[in-house]
């Protein structure tokens, strides 16, 4: 009961949200935009720090970009503050985006003038599309690589699930059918994060910040990173317990973060501090519900 209190509450407080409701409209605006005119795929903001192109028809980043200015920059804004202050990494290093979907958030790395280069790895046709107009309309090809591959623990290729609803809901695929939220099976290429680094000629020791958004596939992407691991850099991580406990990747994701990291912050409720990575089980514990997850800073072990 006290459960279904606070999922109640929280409810409540969503619904009140200013920038939630401005994204709710705008979401209606553009997916009427989309029903009118099937032709129009882009829509385009023009800000001073340049332009970033979206999906007209996708249900979360483009309607919060749309009401709100951006889409978590807030949080990207606080991990790199967070990284700088815990993990210091040698000036201008390499931002790595897994997962980076359109390129908001590899955008907003660049912007900081803080990195002197980028790595971005998403599997998904379309959002590629977009993501290569993200980084040539900013004039940023000779400082950001995309590698059209899926992030996972072997280089080879995988399934990949796809939905129009939401583009960065894209999943490679696991045993059991895919979701009916998934509308569409695709083959894709897959490369270790370590492979995918070596490809484009970058080294660990070269790596700033780490920044991973795989749809609960965190465990493979982290499984596949050990090499860059041991460079040293934060890693940032959707984490998302009920998604890997699915399909038995929950104990595999504890035990290499408990290995290869010392401490983490959740994102989500700064007010902890930093915590011992021991302290990853009671975090497991605190996301018990299917939608329960946070973003967490992982931090290396002093001396790396």
């Amino acid at each position: 009961m006290n459960r279904v209190n606070h999922l109640l509450q929280r409810s409540r407080r969503t619904l009140r949200d200013r920038d939630y409701r401005r994204a709710i409209t705008a979401r209606t605006l553009t997916r009427t935009l989309h029903r009118l005119n099937p032709d129009v795929r882009y829509l385009v903001l023009s800000e001073a720090s340049g332009l970033t192109f979206l999906h007209v028809n996708d249900s979360v980043i483009t309607p919060w970009v749309i009401a709100d200015g951006h889409f978590q920059r807030d949080d990207f804004e606080i991990a790199w503050k967070e990284c700088q202050r815990l993990a210091p990494r040698p000036p201008k290093g390499v931002f790595v985006d897994v997962g980076a979907n359109v390129g908001t958030t590899t955008l907003y790395a660049l912007r900081t003038g803080d990195f002197g280069r980028a790595v971005c790895m998403e599997p998904s046709p379309e959002n590629l599309d977009i993501l290569r107009f993200n980084i040539d309309s900013n004039n940023l090809s000779d400082i950001a690589s995309i590698i059209p591959a899926a992030c996972s623990d072997t280089d080879g290729s995988a399934d990949l699930w796809l939905t129009s609803g939401n583009q960065g809901d894209h999943r490679l695929a696991r045993q059991e059918s895919a979701p009916d939220t998934h509308e569409q099976v695709m083959q894709v290429e897959t490369m270790t994060l370590d492979t995918a680094l070596a490809s484009v000629k970058v080294e660990p020791a070269d790596v700033s910040m780490v920044w991973i958004d795989t749809q609960g596939h965190e465990p493979g992407v982290l499984a596949g990173a050990i090499g860059l691991i041991a460079g040293g850099a934060p890693f940032l991580i959707e984490f998302w317990p009920s998604q890997y406990a699915e399909v038995g990747n929950l104990d595999s994701i504890v035990l290499l973060i408990q290995t290869h990291f010392a401490s983490f912050i959740d994102l989500h409720h700064p007010e902890y501090g930093v915590r011992p990575i021991a302290m990853i089980d009671e975090l497991v514990a605190e996301l018990s519900g299917p939608t329960d997850q946070t973003d967490i800073i992982l931090l290396p072990a002093a001396g790396h």
